[in-house]
């Protein structure tokens, strides 16, 4: 076989191309580093915000927050609206750049969602579609002459309890 040389020239065509290569998968890795800080910005701000809304709107008692005269939940309401509105968006060229942040929006409603559900059939043992935990961060009112302010439920049905706070201890 014989030898073959590459030229100046051809060298530097080589390099150029690996040079230039080298600077896309370069871009490429940095808009995929922009990208997942969209998601994840999208993703955990809509759930931080369905979250808010229902803090502030939801039934204190039951931690109901149900569309008026139905049992359906806003917040799921709002997660299926969202993955709806993704595909939707997604189907017109003036609006598929819209439907990753959708979706992003939609994952975080509906894991916000389904953390609560799981949350609550963590607490009560049955699944409901009532997202909401009734109670949370509601202790007991500190009333000294009852019980000792780190219990977390009155003492009268444990005597133990009963007759430390009895005693004054």
């Amino acid at each position: 076989m014989g030898s073959y040389t590459i030229s100046d020239r051809e060298l530097g065509s080589v390099q150029r191309g690996i040079t230039k290569r080298d600077s896309i998968i370069e871009r490429q890795r940095e808009q995929h580093r922009v990208g997942q800080g969209v998601a994840l910005g999208c993703s955990y701000g809509a759930a931080f915000a369905i979250g808010y809304v229902r803090g502030t709107k939801e039934d204190p008692n039951t931690g109901a927050w149900n569309i008026p005269g139905s049992t359906v939940d806003w917040e799921a309401a709002a997660a299926v609206t969202l993955a709806a509105g993704t595909f939707a968006a997604s189907m017109k060229d003036s609006t598929r750049k819209y439907s990753n942040y959708l979706c992003f929006a939609a994952l975080g409603v509906g894991c916000h969602y389904l953390g609560q559900i799981g949350r609550k059939m963590g607490r009560t043992g049955k699944f409901s579609t009532v997202a909401g935990v009734p109670g949370i961060g509601a202790l007991p009112q500190y009333n000294p002459e009852s019980y000792n302010p780190t219990q977390f439920s009155d003492p009268y049905a444990d005597p133990v309890a009963s007759s430390l706070a009895s005693s004054g201890v």
